[in-house]
């Protein structure tokens, strides 16, 4: 992506790096959910409204929160889920945060760099608390 391809609020112009939503977000609004004591604004409740770009049938209107479609997929493939939770549970924050750090000043806030770190290890614990069978 070229360097000037950057919105008015400071990110990618579409949903490059994975959490189009999150691009909208300024950093005040970053800075307080990764601040609040509001419990409802907190990155853990956040976290659960993210929708994917999955659906549960061919005839379904609405998408899939982003855990229904992993816990989709584990349905289906309950093997290869297990697999990709164990590869998770071996990415530790600093490795994430070094990623992250790559990142040029130009592109991304110190605030985004610590909201991208959260909202990464907030789905990486709701995606290792689930139980597959």
């Amino acid at each position: 992506m070229a360097a000037e391809a950057v919105d008015e609020r400071g990110g990618p112009p579409s949903d490059d790096i994975g959490f189009n939503s999150d691009r909208l977000l300024t950093d005040q609004e970053r800075h307080e959910r990764l601040t609040t004591r509001d419990r409802n604004r907190s990155m853990a409740v956040y976290v659960t409204k993210a929708k994917s770009a999955c659906y549960a049938d061919v005839t379904s209107d609405k998408t899939l929160g982003t855990l229904e479609c992993f816990e989709a997929f584990a349905f289906h493939a309950p093997h290869a889920a297990k697999a990709w939770m164990r590869r998770l549970e071996a990415i530790d924050t600093s490795s994430v945060r070094e990623i992250i750090d790559r990142v040029p000043s130009t592109r991304i806030s110190d605030v985004a760099r610590q909201f991208s770190v959260e909202l990464l290890n907030e789905n990486k614990k709701r995606i290792l608390q689930m139980e597959i069978q």
